[in-house]
């Protein structure tokens, strides 16, 4: 993500987060799909390939009326999960308002806390990239507050922290990532998000992200 959290101007593409199928109770094989054909666009985006990024677009929204079609394909949860997963789409594609439009519909929906954690996270990530600071640290906290062990939360958190202007307050989120997992494992999330995420790779003035991004470095080296 660009360090301008805007609406991106028409054709510009915005630099976008990870995404990840949350480890919930009850995720469907669906949802792993909608998730990897998004990563696939990300990538499209970062390749510049403009014929997949439409290819894949449109496999998406076929894939997501399916979705709803199907009740959230069986999901134990499907008026969280549809919008949710139609709003991960959205920011993927740069269409900051209908994600914020469709994750608030999901957050009404939500039931558990693991649930208004993802949520909220969600959330506090489409309101830093359109620049509204305040909102996302509001949502950043409170997803903090409800899964405060999550890694993907955390590196929210200090995002918006560190965008807002407070870095002294995101160096010690990054202190907590420290903590947690194993960044050799290549199915960390917080070894993914300090390979992957540009826009944390971006707060490289920090020193405990240098420290952070040195560890995954050192990680990745042959022996």
């Amino acid at each position: 993500m660009s360090q301008q959290h805007n609406t991106p101007e028409p054709g510009k593409d915005p630099k976008a987060s990870l995404t990840f199928a949350a480890s919930q109770r009850f995720v469907r094989p669906m949802q792993r799909e909608i998730t990897a054909l998004i990563n696939a666009y990300h990538s499209a985006v970062a390749d510049r390939d403009a014929e997949a990024k439409k290819r894949i677009r449109s496999s998406i929204l076929d894939k997501l009326d399916e979705f709803d079609r199907t009740n959230g394909d069986g999901h134990q949860y499907p008026n969280w999960v549809r919008p949710v997963m139609r709003a991960n789409a959205h920011a993927a594609f740069g269409e900051l308002e209908d994600a914020i439009r469709f994750e608030l519909r999901g957050a009404e929906h939500a039931e558990i806390d693991m649930h208004k954690a993802i949520s909220a996270n969600n959330l506090s990530d489409h309101y830093r990239r359109r620049g509204d600071h305040a909102r996302a640290i509001e949502q950043a906290e409170r997803a903090f507050r409800l899964w405060p062990e999550n890694e993907g939360i955390i590196v929210n958190l200090a995002m918006a922290l560190y965008h807002a202007g407070r870095k002294r307050d995101a160096g010690r989120m990054v202190e907590k990532l420290a903590a947690l997992g194993d960044v050799s494992d290549p199915r960390n999330v917080l070894a993914a998000h300090l390979r992957f995420e540009e826009e944390l790779r971006e707060m490289g003035d920090l020193p405990e992200v240098r420290s952070l991004i040195g560890r995954v470095g050192k990680e990745m080296e042959p022996e």
